[in-house]
């Protein structure tokens, strides 16, 4: 789904998002944050959760334009969620909360 304060919720074609809610997209947006060609390569990824940690999904702090601060794989069914960051990852669920926090170095893909 995409959900917004400016928009009503919509059911998304894939079952990956990041910021591909409206397309097409200017050229100059398109030329500063690679808009389709990072959505070619969420479709090619598939349920591969690694390959949103490595360019051109993943966009470290260094890069301009947008930044990639985590990647969650949400599995509702299970009650569970992963967030990843290159070289970390945090599992929670509902049948495991944890309470806590996390510091993470944003920086380079591995």
């Amino acid at each position: 789904m995409f959900v917004g304060p400016d928009m009503s919720p919509m059911v998304a074609p894939d079952a990956c998002a990041a910021n591909h809610q409206h397309l097409p997209v200017t050229d100059e947006q398109e030329r500063a944050l690679q808009t389709q060609e990072r959505l070619r390569a969420i479709r090619a990824a598939g349920a591969d959760v690694a390959a949103m940690l490595k360019p051109p999904l993943y966009r470290p702090v260094e890069e301009q334009g947008s930044r990639t601060l985590y990647t969650a794989h949400y599995r509702p069914v299970e009650g569970r969620v992963t967030y990843y960051w290159p070289g970390e990852s945090w599992q929670q669920s509902f049948g495991d909360f944890t309470p806590g926090s996390r510091t993470v170095t944003l920086g380079v893909a591995d």
